[in-house]
């Protein structure tokens, strides 16, 4: 007897150290901070994400199947937040409930297995060991589509919103196939439905749809609300390390005219939809699409050949593209998020737009726009002939803006640097821009820099940087190339330009022209460098901002300067440029001499120094170096 217990205690001790080995080996550091560890940093808010509280979804016991035992651990975690950690594998999720999506909770966070080595998914190339799989569904012989739902969302608890109950949530090392994810803002939905809601589309929804009230748990909800006020969005939203294989939206539920079995793809929101302040979007790829096919659909130019492509759709979506009801004259709050970066990701497209950005204190760097130029029955997957349409249904002409173009942006405080795009435009139509601020879409250009980009033409069109009729409160534009034009296009009578910077550098011409500019009694742009070396800026200072950012401000010199280069040091590392910035020529109060650094690390000295350029971009403006600080660990309140 004594022997069998001793036996069976020995038998517990070795399965607790196996469980505890296996529970050892769940990884509870922050990956976005092993992954960007050199002195690029990372948001320091991503450390108060609860990571060493894991639950290993592979053996989870409870539930049956993959999408019930999600349901239950998310669960468990609803109050204390963690990490859902799936190990190397294939997760089928085919077998999801009808009508609903994979659901985050605040605090909680999808995790997969990092890759072998570390890679930039702005290369084109991402291996992922943690893969979901969503189901498709047969809607004509020979095609398939994503399913309805295939989208990982937010969960909504009961007296909370998007605004106020969606916190920290998020995904890292995940290669997803067939689905997209949409962590989406909160508008005054109202006791409506699509169908009854006063909106552009209400009237084009399907039967089966109409009866949906909108709560922002669906990509259409925002344009079938019919609302025209932005209520807010969660802090602390996080898409790193991810693949998105064949992700676009499948827009089955609105009907604009090609009858009830007619469908598309979603042409509203992308295929990362992200929104809300303290938000990472980096190192994603966004692959070329392999389940394209054509199909007959009504049009209003008759029956027609179509092409189903998941490549017309956007790639990421950042508090802009779904804000068109709400935007307020461009005055809408969700556009001024603050804390927005967005890097190293790769978008591939036929069409439409490679990144809808928008928000204040903005970095948007190193990414790639890879695209096949969009001309209909073109063979981009070995497909034609077919037709081009807007939306399914209305056939696209020389006139129509089918959104070809690579970064549409709008905010206050933007660094657009070390991107890459080409083949932007359309035929038939008139798009093609390569990084722009369209007055007359969204917002005012606020304080923006668009540095050292690279537009490949390609067989596109010879796109812009910068403003398309926008008012311009500082805008520098330099050491870029491109084959078209920089500073803003299309400015009317009553535009505003101040603070304006446009170096040519290799570009086709300078926006607006001096005919243009004395015309209309314009700022006239520096569009040269001053012969002089700049003066240093002086009283350089770093403060902590709510201990998730640090805030630089500097005192600019009294001589007209190209911008002025913000650096960062950590420790006694090399000095890492952080953000360029407008100058201060008119002295625009929307131009602030300040930045907000939302990529500071935490428990390291940090250093700051601005340095004042012209065009050489060298350091001979360097200011003295700011005092040392140290961000500290606070959670997000």
């Amino acid at each position: 007897m004594f022997a069998s217990r001793v036996r069976l205690l020995a038998l517990l001790l070795i399965s607790s150290s196996a469980v505890s080995a296996v529970r050892a080996a769940d990884p509870k550091d922050n990956p976005v901070a092993t992954f960007y560890s050199g002195p690029e940093g990372y948001p320091a808010w991503t450390d108060d994400i609860s990571w060493g509280r894991v639950i290993n979804m592979k053996t989870y016991p409870k539930g049956k199947t993959v999408y019930a035992k999600f349901q239950r651990a998310c669960r468990e975690l609803s109050a204390s937040g963690g990490v859902l950690y799936y190990p190397a594998g294939t997760y089928d999720f085919a077998g999801k409930p009808v009508g609903v999506g994979l659901g985050l909770p605040p605090g909680v966070v999808i995790r997969g297995e990092a890759p072998g080595k570390r890679t930039l998914a702005a290369t084109g190339k991402l291996v992922l060991p943690t893969k979901f799989v969503f189901a498709y569904r047969n809607r004509v012989k020979g095609g398939k589509v994503p399913s309805d739902w295939n989208f990982i969302s937010l969960a909504v608890g009961e007296g909370t919103s998007i605004k106020t109950g969606t916190d920290r949530v998020g995904i890292a090392w995940v290669h997803f196939v067939g689905a997209s994810i949409y962590f989406g803002p909160d508008v005054d939905w109202g006791n409506k439905t699509w169908g009854t809601a006063v909106s552009p589309v209400s009237d084009q929804v399907k039967k089966i749809w109409a009866v949906r009230p909108p709560d922002g748990s669906h990509p259409f909800d925002v344009p079938a609300s019919g609302s025209k006020k932005y209520r807010g969005a969660g802090k602390g939203r996080l898409v790193f390390g991810c693949v998105l294989e064949d992700a676009a939206v499948l827009d089955d539920f609105s009907d604009p005219g090609y009858g009830p079995h007619g469908f598309t793809m979603m042409h509203y929101g992308g295929r990362i939809t992200v929104y809300g302040s303290r938000v990472l979007v980096a190192n994603n790829l966004l692959p070329r699409s392999r389940k394209n096919f054509r199909y007959r659909q009504m049009t209003d130019k008759g029956e027609r050949i179509l092409l189903y492509d998941h490549g017309r759709t956007c790639g990421i979506d950042i508090n802009k593209d779904l804000l068109a009801s709400v935007r307020e004259g461009g005055a809408c709050a969700g556009y001024f998020e603050e804390g927005v970066v967005v890097r190293d990701n790769y978008v591939f497209n036929h069409g439409h737009t490679g990144y809808n950005v928008a928000g204040n204190w903005v970095t948007i760097t190193g990414n790639n726009n890879d695209r096949v130029f969009l001309r209909q029955g073109d063979r981009a997957y070995g497909l034609g002939p077919w037709t081009l349409t807007l939306d399914g249904f209305e056939v696209a002409g020389p006139k129509s803006d089918n959104r070809s173009r690579a970064f549409d942006l709008a905010g206050k405080n933007l660094w657009v640097d070390g991107n890459r795009f080409t083949n932007t435009g359309s035929s038939p139509g008139k798009d093609g821009e390569g990084i722009v601020g369209r007055g007359q879409a969204a917002t005012p250009v606020f304080s923006w820099a668009i540095t050292h980009n690279i537009h490949t033409r390609g067989v596109g069109a010879g796109g812009g940087l910068g403003g398309l009729g926008a008012d311009c409160h500082g805008l520098l534009i330099a050491w870029n190339k491109t084959p078209g034009w920089v500073g803003n296009a299309e400015a009317r009578a009553g535009t505003k330009m101040t603070d304006c910077v446009f170096l040519p550098a290799k570009s086709e011409r300078v926006l607006p022209d001096r005919k243009t500019i004395a015309r209309l009694g314009l700022k006239a742009p520096l569009t040269a460098s001053p012969a002089d070396d700049p003066a240093p800026p002086t009283k350089v200072t770093a403060s902590a901002y709510q201990q998730i950012a640090i805030k630089v401000a500097w005192v600019a010199p009294p001589d007209p300067i190209v911008g002025f280069r913000v650096e960062r040091r950590i420790g006694e590392g090399k000095w890492q440029v952080i953000a360029y910035r407008p100058p201060r020529l008119q002295g625009d109060a929307d131009n602030p001499q300040m930045w907000l650094d939302f990529t500071a690390p935490r428990n390291k000295k940090l250093t700051y120094r601005v340095v004042a350029v012209n065009g050489d971009d060298s350091n001979k403006g360097a200011s003295a170096a700011s005092e040392g600080i140290m961000l500290g660990r606070q959670r997000l309140e």
